[in-house]
């Protein structure tokens, strides 16, 4: 009897827990790559994305929509979908951009690898077309890639073992080692960009160097610089992971929580899990205290949401107060990048919309602005490899 009842009390907290989070049932789901299909056609093929201004922040949001298409064409080949030779075409499209401007200003792009996230964007996306698509692109095409890949990895290994962080006499590798702060106990850069960093090598160890059961994380050169970006990020995050998560401030002279910029704190770090602990596809969650600090980091939004009712731009604390008040759930949906499904319904339930729509969720939320578009691509990218699924 004894044991019953304690059955009976387990069960109602685990259900009180569910309770808590805003998850409303769907009516249906559709697959991650079926979702993407609907954004490739309607942005991508009616629409003329690839030809509007990408140029923000070292074309960042272009290496954003290459990791979706390569992909995205690596999977519709795998499928024989008929969307396959189009979405090749729209990938060299946007490898040729992409080129073009980076080979152009390569001094600049050097000289500022983390002053913005583009270049870290830039490649993460070289990495996966290395991955999944270069056995379809034309010789010329294979070498844009690896010039790309080579020298985003040069410039950003180059910034963070040897550029100074401003004012300081340490470098960005100093900084993360002896886990240094400013005097309000944030980093004294902004971290989203470091994260990028972070996560990037990671991937790069898990899909270009990992031979799954012939070397191991340690082996990559690098992989000191993840565990102790992931670490660093660890250190500076703030909350209790049992109760509300945890959260991190911008860095530098920002002292608050941005939505966007910390979502990427839990991509990031959902990648290092991968670039520290090998697993036998992408699609299994490592073991790792980095996914347990990137699961942590959803939870914290959770609790944002719970006060607030919706996620605003910019806040302190876990929403004690707010400093930029517009509604900014559509930014959080990098966060597929943990592979939680979990965290994939509460998304889609946070960002359903009032009135009337058609498709999944993360489709309506893909039509709202340009970044929120972005911000839906690196969702569905992350869960395309993962093999989440989207409610309608």
């Amino acid at each position: 009897m004894k044991k019953l009842f304690i059955m009976f009390i387990t069960v109602v907290f685990f259900a009180s827990v569910q309770m808590l989070t805003p998850v409303k049932a769907a009516a249906s789901t559709v697959s991650a790559f079926e979702a993407s299909k609907l954004v490739f056609n309607e942005h991508f093929v009616a629409g003329n994305h690839l030809g509007t201004d990408h140029s923000t922040s070292h074309y960042m949001r272009l290496a954003i929509d290459i990791g979706f298409l390569s992909v995205y064409t690596s999977q519709a080949k795998n499928k024989n979908d008929a969307t396959y030779a189009t979405a090749l075409a729209k990938l060299n499209q946007a490898i040729d951009t992409l080129y073009t401007d980076v080979s152009s200003n390569a001094n600049n792009y050097a000289n500022n690898a983390f002053q913005d996230p583009g270049t870290a964007q830039i490649f993460t996306a070289s990495i996966l077309v290395k991955k999944f698509n270069m056995s379809d692109l034309t010789a010329t095409r294979q070498t844009r890639v690896n010039y790309l890949y080579n020298n985003t990895k040069s410039w950003l290994n180059n910034t963070y073992n040897n550029k100074l962080v401003n004012n300081m006499t340490q470098t960005f590798r100093q900084v993360v080692e002896s886990q240094t702060t400013n005097a309000s106990g944030d980093a004294p850069f902004s971290v989203n960009i470091v994260a990028l960093y972070g996560g990037a090598l990671a991937l790069d160890s898990d899909f270009l160097f990992k031979q799954y059961g012939v070397n191991q994380p340690t082996d990559y050169p690098f992989r000191n610089n993840i565990a102790n970006i992931g670490n660093y990020i660890k250190a500076i995050n703030f909350g209790n992971y049992t109760t509300e998560g945890r959260l991190s401030h911008v860095g530098s002279v920002r002292n608050y929580v941005d939505a966007g910029y910390i979502s990427w704190h839990g991509k990031g770090l959902a990648l290092m899990a991968h670039g520290t602990v090998y697993t036998p596809s992408f699609a299994t969650r490592p073991s790792s205290v980095f996914m347990t600090e990137a699961d942590a980091i959803a939870k914290g939004f959770q609790t944002v949401y719970s006060k607030h009712n919706y996620i605003p731009e910019q806040f302190y604390g876990f929403g004690s107060s707010v400093k930029v008040s517009t509604n900014r759930s559509q930014w959080l949906y990098p966060l597929t990048w943990t592979g939680s499904q979990q965290t994939v319904n509460w998304l889609d339930a946070i960002n359903r919309p009032s009135g009337s729509y058609s498709g999944p969720v993360i489709v309506a939320v893909a039509r709202q602005d340009t970044q929120a578009l972005h911000r839906a691509i690196e969702g569905l990218t992350g869960a395309m490899l993962k093999g989440l699924y989207f409610n309608q």
